[in-house]
């Protein structure tokens, strides 16, 4: 397969996305550690209720900036970002103010935990993983794939079936199989999130 079918197949299927922590850098020191872990969350709950939270936010769509700090920056990367991500990639309805418990799971994606965050559509749906695992893999195939973070395409090693454990938009503990073409990106996007690229 080369690069330029590979990311039609991805632009066909939706975005695909594998994302890390991020962290702004204030001078050379991330501000978590110039502000502090609590402040950062307390930015974090007031963004979410100021900007997020109300059925109808001013400006929805272009409330949140794409830099200036690093909930801005996270509220993109999560999906956070206007009431349109909130419901394409969690499924939170627009037109109605989010619950204290959503806004929670809002302010739980910048608590400065490790986590590990792909959205994938999978035809029907957008089906966010947090912290996926592949616990099971069965028939290896030999395949060629590109990638948006390299020029050209590489061989590589996946697998048909695999199974993924990961936590839900709800964090939730999930166990689903996947086949085919969805669980070849899965592979793809969790090897991003242990830092490899094929």
């Amino acid at each position: 397969m080369n690069r330029k079918s590979f990311v039609s197949k991805q632009n066909y299927l939706g975005r695909v996305v594998a994302l890390w922590i991020i962290f702004a850098v204030c001078g050379k020191r991330p501000l978590t550690f110039v502000r502090g872990q609590d402040a950062i969350r307390l930015h974090t709950c007031e963004f979410i209720r100021q900007r997020l939270a109300p059925a109808e936010p001013k400006n929805d769509g272009k409330q949140t900036p794409m830099r200036g700090h690093p909930v801005f920056i996270a509220q993109h990367a999560t999906g956070c970002c206007c009431r349109g991500c909130l419901e394409k990639w969690h499924r939170i309805p627009k037109g109605k103010e989010l619950s204290e418990e959503q806004q929670e799971v809002c302010c739980r994606c910048f608590d400065g935990v490790n986590k590990a965050i792909i959205a994938v559509n999978i035809g029907f749906m957008n089906l966010t993983m947090y912290n996926p695992e592949i616990i099971k893999k069965a028939q290896p195939f030999q395949t060629e794939e590109g990638c948006l973070s390299l020029i050209g395409v590489r061989k590589c090693t996946r697998y048909k079936e695999i199974e993924v454990r990961y936590q839900d938009v709800n964090f939730k503990q999930q166990c689903q199989k996947f086949t085919g073409w969805t669980a070849q990106i899965i592979q793809h996007e969790v090897d991003h999130l242990h830092g490899q690229i094929i």
